[in-house]
């Protein structure tokens, strides 16, 4: 006589894999979304930080890449993927004594910037203006916009951001005004020699103050001036509380198309402006 099988089955074993397979999706998921969790008021400082992190990850993803002959640079050669087209960009930044601080935090995150977009673009010319005070003799040094085609042009505008740090390259004078020379260094910077192949021109403005009182109705006009061509955007970005120069800053971005972050309010103006060549 056959002895019946007493053994309880509530499950199917196909049944069991199901349900095993959806509990390791779950938790593979919640590993994915846990950094997004938690406290969401996240200091400036802290937002850099994390954008530095993430931007080195992708900087030596990208090396990692280049190494197997999957990632050429410039996003050109065989079996490159091109994600954004050709593009200009030019980082217009303050270099007043009251900007040391966010110096020294933005150096790594322009180089970083630069080499990333340098894989993502077809072309990719980036530019620096700095700019302190009318009182001195030389209210802005420019560093001219040119194509990274080459490991050598990377390196030159990686020398260049590195030696850069408060009131350098202004020669004699003394910071004795109202504002900063915030009129001289866009002009600088919408007077480079932009390509014009290009599908996109960016000057990203970074600065704490307003322009010097004399300047501002020639600081509107050039903005207008130069957003009034298609593809051409001014975006600015506020470090500290100066409620006057918030109000500037906004009114610049919104004149040049662009867009506008408070560097105190968590925002990282970085990861802003690349999502927005992305959309």
């Amino acid at each position: 006589m056959k002895t019946r099988n007493r053994e309880v089955n509530i499950f199917s074993m196909s049944a069991l894999d199901l349900f095993a397979s959806a509990l390791g999706a779950f938790i593979l998921l919640a590993v994915i979304a846990l950094p997004y969790f938690g406290n969401t008021s996240v200091s400036n400082e802290a937002e850099l930080k994390k954008l530095q992190k993430e931007l080195s990850a992708a900087k030596s993803k990208i090396k990692k890449l280049k190494s197997k002959g999957k990632a050429p640079s410039g996003g050109q050669g065989a079996g490159s993927k091109v994600k954004i087209p050709d593009i200009d960009v030019v980082i217009c930044l303050d270099i007043s004594g009251s900007m040391s601080d966010s110096i020294t935090s933005l150096k790594r995150e322009i180089v970083d910037l630069a080499d990333v977009l340098n894989n993502m673009a077809k072309s990719l010319a980036i530019g620096v203006v700095v700019f302190g005070d009318n009182g001195f003799d030389r209210p802005t040094t420019v560093y001219k916009l040119s194509t990274l085609s080459s490991s050598t042009k990377l390196k030159s505008l990686e020398r260049f951001i590195n030696n850069l740090k408060t009131n350098i390259g202004k020669g004699g004078g003394s910071n004795s005004f109202s504002g900063e020379a915030l009129y001289q260094g866009v002009r600088a910077a919408v007077d480079m020699p932009w390509r014009s192949k290009s599908k996109k021109k960016y000057i990203l403005v970074y600065t704490d103050d307003v322009a010097h009182s004399d300047d501002t109705s020639k600081l509107f006009k050039t903005v207008r001036r130069f957003a009034s061509k298609k593809g051409h955007v001014i975006s600015t970005t506020l470090v500290g509380k100066d409620a006057a120069a918030k109000q500037q800053l906004k009114n610049i971005a919104k004149q040049g198309n662009g867009q506008f972050i408070d560097a105190t309010s968590g925002r990282s103006f970085w990861a802003t402006f690349l999502l927005a060549i992305l959309k």
